[in-house]
């Protein structure tokens, strides 16, 4: 369900860079494999001290697992930094991942110093690869007609150009409202996903892809055009966070199985207004209501258990200490 091919299409590409950002800054979690096996050569070679061809090659084993390869985390950070640019290049809300794909780049990183230095590298490559693209663009269009086509590019996503029917809530409310209050209410619904960034980011920051689900939830109930295909994508990241999966409660499972009901309902209740006219603007704005209020429960039980995990991770350390 989406308000026309283009933007059904324009949406897909622009999840697309983001799922290849998220992808490229964790690397280091396919290295595990290659880690262990280095571990057992270090093993295999102390217990096989016989000769110094056997010691040469210990020394190597341990420069190859654990000397920092600066130049790796650059090359993960750049292509990282480029997939986000060109994500948010299409839609300017992607910006925030910076967050959780710079954390996901620390976690990679052992000492500290590497740590500080995979984060700064990954903000000014995405700043670096933001200015090219909007320096090509420029140069394409024009510059004089660059500032237009900008506006219409992220005017789209948050001036709710586009009011016709969907599954979001701002739909009806845009149609209900009086043009003169349009631009105040354009303000204050273009900025309300951004409020909750900073209270997600200080409660999930030990946990960046968590972190990124959040966000992708979060856009998702606040963007003008929710589609299908953004519904998949979020339940597909949920999956990728098992333990916090396990820890969600029945009311979850609840929304997830009542989800299909308003999806046949509103397209039913879109074909009778729109086709036949015998349908209501009233019966769609119910199930858009019906739908955004079990998908924000799915949230809330999302966030809910990642906080229980962190809990419980934080009160385990303190015993052991």
């Amino acid at each position: 369900v989406s308000c026309g091919n283009e933007s059904f299409s324009f949406q897909n590409i622009c999840y697309l860079f983001l799922l290849f950002a998220l992808r490229e800054s964790m690397f280091w979690k396919e290295d595990i494999f290659s880690v262990e096996e280095c571990q057992n050569d270090k093993e295999n070679n102390d217990s096989n001290n016989n000769g110094e061809i056997q010691k040469e090659q210990q020394q190597q084993s341990v420069v190859n697992c654990d000397g920092d390869d600066s130049k790796q985390i650059r090359g993960h950070a750049s292509t990282a930094a480029f997939y986000l640019a060109l994500a948010s290049y299409m839609e300017i809300f992607p910006c925030v991942y910076i967050i959780p794909i710079a954390l996901l780049l620390r976690s990679g990183v052992k000492n500290e110093q590497g740590k500080k230095q995979a984060m700064i590298a990954c903000i000014a490559f995405f700043i670096l690869w933001s200015i090219c693209l909007q320096f090509l663009s420029a140069s394409l269009v024009g510059s004089k007609n660059w500032p237009v086509v900008m506006m219409k590019t992220y005017g789209y996503s948050h001036g709710f150009v586009d009011s016709s029917p969907n599954l979001g809530l701002l739909w009806y409310f845009f149609i209900q409202t009086f043009g003169r209050f349009r631009l105040y209410y354009i303000i204050v619904f273009a900025g309300l996903p951004y409020i909750f960034i900073s209270p997600i980011c200080a409660r999930l920051h030990r946990y960046p892809f968590e972190m990124s689900t959040a966000f992708a939830f979060l856009w998702v109930l606040h963007k003008p055009v929710p589609t299908i295909y953004d519904v998949f994508i979020t339940f597909t990241l949920v999956l990728l966070s098992p333990r916090s999966v396990i820890r969600m409660g029945n009311a979850c499972l609840v929304a997830v199985v009542s989800l299909i009901v308003p999806i046949v309902l509103f397209i039913m209740d879109y074909w009778m207004w729109l086709e036949t006219g015998v349908g209501n603007a009233n019966y769609m704005f119910f199930q858009c209501l019906a739908f955004n209020g079990f998908y924000a429960t799915i949230l809330l039980e999302f966030v809910v258990a990642s906080l229980q995990r962190d809990k419980t991770l934080r009160l385990t350390e303190k015993e052991t200490k």
